[in-house]
C-alpha cells in the first residue's frame, strides 16, 4: 500500500512539471489581477496573455500560437474595444 502511494505521489509530480502548462499571474497591490500568462511544458507562452486595468477590465489581450504573436486586442478603462 504504501509503496503504491508513493508511486503515485512521484508520477502526479513529474506529470505536473511535465505534462501541465503553467499560469502566471500578476496582482495589484488593491490585489486585483494585474496579468494572466499561460506557458506550455516547454516553457514558450501559449493562449491569450490577458493585462487588467487597475479596476478589474481588461487592459489588453494577446494570443500566441505556438510560441509567436498572432493578435493583439486592446480595451479602454471604460471597457470599449479599441481594435
Amino acid at each position: 500500500m504504501r509503496r503504491s502511494l508513493v508511486l503515485t505521489v512521484i508520477l502526479l509530480l513529474l506529470c505536473s512539471s511535465i505534462c501541465f502548462a503553467r499560469v502566471v499571474k500578476t496582482y495589484f497591490r488593491n490585489g486585483k489581477v494585474s496579468s494572466v500568462q499561460v506557458f506550455n511544458k516547454n516553457g514558450t507562452i501559449k493562449g491569450p496573455y490577458k493585462v487588467y486595468w487597475p479596476n478589474g477590465r481588461l487592459r489588453s489581450m494577446t494570443i500566441y500560437k505556438n510560441g509567436q504573436l498572432s493578435i493583439v486586442h486592446h480595451w479602454t478603462k471604460n471597457g470599449v474595444k479599441i481594435n
